[in-house]
């Protein structure tokens, strides 16, 4: 192959891949501000913990019902293109075809039975430009939920005069907040170099934010 035929295939190979990582950036950053924003905007001046808790509630139902409608409409547009893993049965001319699906059937050396599947159901194998969108929405709000946790601890110190670290909730803001965000920001970092297996698993995952 020649160098310029190798460039413009590669060219033309890393076009959805380019255009993904502009994607995931447009996304993480558009929502890294949006959600700080709203919750200044319902976060009143100088306002009490209880206050932040009842923003945070807000915006937490806000997201919640944004990323559960999203999930469920990617997965329906997903939806036709999956199918079931078949077995296809190519026997030989000088045996008859299989009449059942056994194991000793299937495998028999005198029945010289070819068994075609894929190697991945196409659940596992889909990919989303939609699924991979929310999960980059999902991680801004937690980190932006991470910060909102922390300034309402600090506004709790400072009134009760207790330790920031008995104020905090680690709990949630270690395990499960720590968590999936590392979790997230490395499907992301799959995503952007075209890696990425299980983004409809994923999706029905958040469908769970329903509940």
């Amino acid at each position: 192959m020649s160098p310029h035929l190798h460039n413009i295939t590669s060219t033309i190979m890393s076009t959805p891949t380019n255009n993904m990582v502009f994607t995931l950036k447009t996304t993480l950053l558009s929502s890294l501000i949006t959600y700080p924003l709203l919750f200044y905007l319902i976060t009143p001046q100088n306002a009490i913990p209880s206050h932040f808790t009842k923003s945070r509630e807000a915006l937490s139902i806000l997201h919640t019902t944004t990323v559960t409608l999203l999930s469920a409409y990617a997965i329906h547009r997903q939806s036709p293109n999956w199918t079931n893993l078949t077995l296809t049965l190519s026997p030989s001319a000088t045996s008859p075809p299989p009449i059942s699906l056994s194991a000793s059937t299937i495998f028999s050396r005198s029945s010289a039975t070819l068994i075609q599947h894929s190697p991945s159901p196409p659940l596992i194998t889909t990919r989303s430009a939609l699924g991979n969108s929310i999960a980059a929405l999902k991680l801004s709000y937690l980190v932006q939920d991470a910060v909102v946790l922390i300034a309402a601890a600090r506004r709790c110190a400072q009134s009760s005069g207790r330790p920031f670290s008995k104020e905090i909730n680690w709990t949630i803001l270690v395990l499960h907040h720590g968590g999936l965000v590392s979790a997230l920001a490395l499907l992301l970092v799959y995503v952007a170099q075209g890696r990425e297996n299980g983004m409809m698993i994923i999706l029905m995952l958040m469908l769970m934010n329903a509940s």
